[in-house]
């Protein structure tokens, strides 16, 4: 019977787990959580410059389409008739959309207030790397001339350059970051 106790005894300590082993578990599944972390914060900086491309895109085509349908958005032009939209981009201070009037001396004029979009505080590591202002005519929604506006992830070292072509056409791309202070 003590033989059998004994067996049965050293049978249980051989099937439990030691220390050591306890510690290489967890330090495995620690060393896989922090490559996780890393690897989302990556992707959530990377998420955070197309995020913000795709609403300056967003403004500029707004204002595109405002301007081929004529929008006078306060109604009346004083003193003018209406003219176009126009974007203005500014080096990390974020952009604006406002409408623009013709008088009748041909001298164009802002109306309306400026609607201004400034980059969220949650994407503070995006900046605007051009000082930019494009004018889309009326009826045909075509920018002034061709433009190109950059932004950058500071974190990752990460550009994106939004494209509006003589045609009025906008489209975004990835491209190097520009080097320098």
């Amino acid at each position: 019977m003590e033989q059998n106790n004994s067996n049965f005894l050293l049978y249980k300590l051989k099937r439990a787990f030691t220390i050591i082993e306890f510690l290489i578990v967890f330090g495995i599944i620690g060393i896989i959580t922090t490559l996780s972390i890393a690897s989302y914060n990556a992707f959530t900086e990377s998420f955070k410059l197309k995020n913000e491309v795709q609403n300056a895109i967003a403004v500029l085509s707004v204002a595109q389409k405002r301007s081929v349908a004529g929008e006078d958005v306060s109604g009346d032009c004083p003193g003018g008739t209406f003219d176009s939209f126009v974007v203005s981009f500014a080096v990390n201070a974020g952009y604006s959309m406002q409408g623009q009037c013709i008088n009748g001396a041909g001298t164009k004029t802002a109306y309306g207030r400026p609607v201004t979009y400034k980059i969220e505080a949650s994407n503070k590591n995006i900046e605007i790397l051009d000082t930019v202002t494009v004018t889309f005519s009326k009826l045909t929604g075509e920018p002034d001339s061709p433009k190109t506006i950059r932004f950058e992830n500071s974190v990752k070292d990460e550009c994106m350059q939004i494209n509006i072509a003589a045609t009025g056409l906008i489209s975004s791309i990835e491209i190097d970051c520009p080097v320098g202070p």
